[in-house]
């Protein structure tokens, strides 16, 4: 334990038992700062000068109950309350549990001449307690700022892969739900295999296997099958290390560049129509200059390609 004094408020009525666990501590190396109270009463008025590191309670008290010492908000306990009943009733455990109760005791002398181990054990159970509760925040406040990042970014989505080419974990959005027919949690357990074509299977093993094998970075693109039809993806893969910097998976950042390839593939079959045209093609820049012309132009006015790009439609005159 730390050095540094644990306040720790025993609010008990018997005179008696209140002795026993003085008695208790004062025998005891663990540094504590210890306060007695009686009833409800003088615990709130000691709560509120110094909130403590443990509050043990009588369960039942002159002026009413120990659990109406719980804090209101029983997700931010301040400190642990641990009920002390005068004989063991699982009613009554299941009460105190639910109103709060970090853990209740039957009172014995055993119990009350162990009362610094006891609290020892409990407030190292509480502090494991709210790191565990922290880390939890932490994740959560992590997970929800990546998929408000993601959920910004229409066309990305970020998949994790084993040697096997599985699915281990998948981060989407709700747009890439719709839009690919399926959820993101779905595709989980999946192997890559179920979702390319045959003729690209090996190949996209090969690239998770060099990344597994080798540490390499790479850019790759392929077409995925999904219930919403064929997707192209451009991804890249990375390693994903442990602490020992072991290579334990392969991290995809997926890019959905579909629109792109079809803008492209649109704009490929334009540039062959106009290429093969029997109608003659003139493009110009904004100040005038020719940029491009087709093979037909060329072909009805002699004039070559190289001779008019760059010069002004007017030396066709």
């Amino acid at each position: 334990m730390d050095k540094e004094k644990i306040n720790i408020l025993i609010v008990e009525d018997d005179e008696s038992h209140s002795e026993l666990i003085t008695l208790s501590f004062e025998s005891s190396s663990m540094p504590v700062s210890l306060v007695i109270t009686r009833n409800l009463n003088e615990a709130r008025v000691s709560i509120a000068k110094s909130v403590p590191d443990l509050v043990i309670t009588d369960y039942v008290l002159p002026d009413g109950k120990g659990t109406e010492l719980m804090p209101a908000n029983k997700e931010e306990h301040p400190y642990p309350v641990v009920m002390l009943t005068g004989f063991g009733d699982e009613q009554i455990a299941v009460e105190v549990m639910k109103a709060g109760a970090f853990d209740y005791i039957v009172k014995s002398a055993a119990v009350l001449d162990d009362m610094p181990n006891i609290c020892d054990k409990i407030l190292l159970e509480w502090n494991f307690t709210i790191r565990h509760k922290r880390v939890e925040r932490e994740l959560k406040e992590s997970e929800a700022k990546f998929q408000s990042i993601l959920s910004s970014m229409y066309e990305s989505a970020v998949v994790i892969y084993d040697r096997d080419g599985k699915i281990t974990a998948f981060w989407g959005t709700p747009e890439t739900d719709k839009r690919y027919g399926i959820r993101a949690v779905d595709t989980i357990g999946r192997s890559i295999r179920d979702l390319v074509t045959p003729d690209q299977v090996e190949q996209r093993l090969s690239d998770i296997h060099r990344v597994f094998d080798n540490g390499e970075k790479m850019l790759v693109e392929y077409v995925v099958v999904l219930p919403g039809g064929h997707f192209w993806h451009e991804t890249s893969l990375g390693p994903m290390r442990d602490a020992n910097g072991n290579i334990t998976a392969v991290v995809g950042f997926i890019r959905d560049v579909t629109e792109r390839n079809k803008a492209r593939e649109q704009l490929r079959k334009l540039s062959h129509a106009i290429e093969h045209s029997s109608a003659v093609f003139m493009i110009t820049d904004t100040n005038g200059s020719i940029e491009y012309v087709n093979p037909k132009f060329t072909q009805l006015t002699g004039y070559t390609y190289e001779k008019v790009i760059g010069e002004n439609p007017r030396i066709l005159k």
